[in-house]
């Protein structure tokens, strides 16, 4: 199942072995957050998901996906 992390970006549910939330942004702008999905394809194995302006929103959005993921 492929799954939609940010725009024109799918992966395949069942490659994904690992996610990572990490602090891509800090001062000035304040923290953006970003999720990495780690996965098993070959040359391009890192995919980053959109950007989040808190990680309330991050783990929020995160929660969905990983359903979607789960289920594939």
């Amino acid at each position: 199942m492929f799954v939609q992390i940010d725009e024109g970006v799918y992966i395949n549910s069942d490659m994904v072995t690992a996610v990572e939330l990490s602090v891509v942004s800090s001062e000035p702008y304040g923290e953006i957050f970003r999720w990495a999905f780690y996965t098993n394809a070959g040359e391009k194995s890192v995919f980053f998901s959109k950007d989040f302006d808190s990680r309330e929103e991050a783990e929020n959005w995160f929660e969905n996906i990983r359903f979607m993921i789960n289920k594939g």
